[in-house]
């Protein structure tokens, strides 16, 4: 369940994109894998829609090209499919007005993370940042005058990285 959580707050991000009702991930064999959509798009339609959209997108990549995206256009919304990792599909639903570079950009974004939140049940829970343990605070009748506290890491976590740098600039 951990996993489908962090899937789910994957696809939840997509909707800082304006306009986007929601989406959600079909696997190569049309097996739904997760979505974020509203309530009026069942789990039970959806699974039904999951092998067809595998279908339609195996036959359009068929030709030999590797297809970076697919937009099927509706009267008023459209459904950008995004392939990731060996035939697995984003699928995202928004309005037909959407930003389509703003669809792209954000399909891109969350695609990379798909194939680890997919394989790793437990991707959610990151080493880069370990749980630390800190210290219940003093009394305040104990009398400490220092006022600083340090948290010690978990044994076994990894070192914090030094300073981060984009382009050569110092990032926080």
């Amino acid at each position: 369940m951990e996993s489908m959580s962090s899937l789910q707050d994957s696809l939840k991000g997509l909707r800082d994109i304006d306009g986007v009702v929601g989406s959600f991930v079909v696997s190569t064999d049309g097996t739904l894998l997760g979505s974020d959509l509203p309530g009026v798009f069942d789990v039970e339609s959806l699974t039904e829609a999951a092998p067809r959209l595998a279908r339609l997108f195996e036959a359009i990549n068929s030709h030999g090209g590797d297809l970076a995206h697919c937009v099927l256009r509706y009267t008023e919304h459209l459904l950008w499919l995004h392939p990731f990792e060996e035939g697995n599909v984003l699928c995202i639903i928004a309005p037909s007005a959407a930003n389509l570079a703003s669809l792209r950009m954000g399909a891109r974004l969350v695609a990379r993370r798909l194939p680890r939140l997919i394989r790793d049940p437990f991707a959610s829970i990151s080493s880069s940042n370990p749980v630390l343990d800190v210290p219940d605070l003093p009394a305040p009748d104990s009398g400490s005058s220092s006022g600083t506290m340090r948290a010690s890491p978990v044994p076994g976590a990894p070192k914090p990285r030094g300073r981060r740098l984009f382009r050569g600039r110092p990032v926080d």
